[in-house]
C-alpha cells in the first residue's frame, strides 16, 4: 500500500479508529494499541515494540508484556470487516490460561492457516513469543501452531461463509 495502513481512511475514519471503536463495543478492561512511537492515537495507550524490526510478533510480545489481565484480544488494523460476533466467539472459546486463534477450514484456499491477528492470547504465551523473537523466527504461523500444540490456544475454525471477514486491506482498491 506504500503507507501506514493504520492511518488510511476507511468509511470516513482511519482504519485504526475503526478497529478501536469496534473493540470498545466489547467493553474491554483496557484498550492498548501497538504502534510506532511517533504515532498518535488520541488518548489510547500506545505500546511500542520491545524488539525492533521484528514485525507483528514483536507487537504481540510487547502487548503481552504490558497487560495486567490474563488475556489479550488482538485485532489487525487491516481487517475492518471482521465482526464483533467473531471476536465474541474467540473470547468464548478462551479460558484464563488458554486463548483462541482463528483458523481457516481445511477445504478453503487458505487451508489450515491461522489468522493470528484475530486471536485471543493468554499472558502465558509471552514466553513462546520471546523465544521465537530471540531465535528471529518471526512467523506468526509458527507462533500460532506452537500455542495450539502446547495447549495455550484453541483453534477456532473459520467456515467458508466467514472467510470474507478476514480479507486484509492491502491495496487502495481493497478500501472501495
Amino acid at each position: 500500500m506504500g503507507r501506514d495502513k493504520a492511518f488510511v481512511t476507511y468509511q470516513g475514519k482511519p482504519l485504526w479508529k475503526h478497529q478501536a471503536d469496534r473493540l470498545l463495543e466489547l467493553q474491554p478492561a483496557h484498550l492498548l494499541i501497538s504502534g510506532k512511537p511517533e504515532q498518535i492515537y488520541e488518548s489510547y495507550s500506545l505500546i511500542t515494540d520491545l524488539v525492533a524490526d521484528a514485525g507483528p510478533l514483536a507487537g504481540i510480545a510487547a502487548l503481552l508484556s504490558a497487560i495486567e489481565t490474563p488475556l489479550l484480544l488482538v485485532l489487525a488494523v487491516d481487517m475492518p470487516n471482521l465482526k464483533n460476533e467473531w471476536l465474541k466467539r474467540l473470547l468464548t472459546a478462551s479460558t484464563a490460561t488458554c486463548g483462541a486463534i482463528s483458523q481457516h477450514a481445511a477445504h478453503q484456499s487458505f487451508s489450515g492457516l491461522y489468522e493470528p491477528l484475530a486471536a485471543v492470547y493468554p499472558r502465558e504465551s509471552l514466553s513462546i513469543a520471546n523465544e521465537l523473537l530471540g531465535a528471529r523466527d518471526l512467523s506468526l504461523q509458527t507462533f500460532a501452531r506452537r500455542l495450539v500444540l502446547e495447549g495455550l490456544a484453541n483453534a477456532v475454525t473459520i467456515s467458508p461463509t466467514e472467510t470474507a471477514m478476514f480479507k486484509s486491506m492491502n491495496e487502495p482498491s481493497d478500501l472501495e
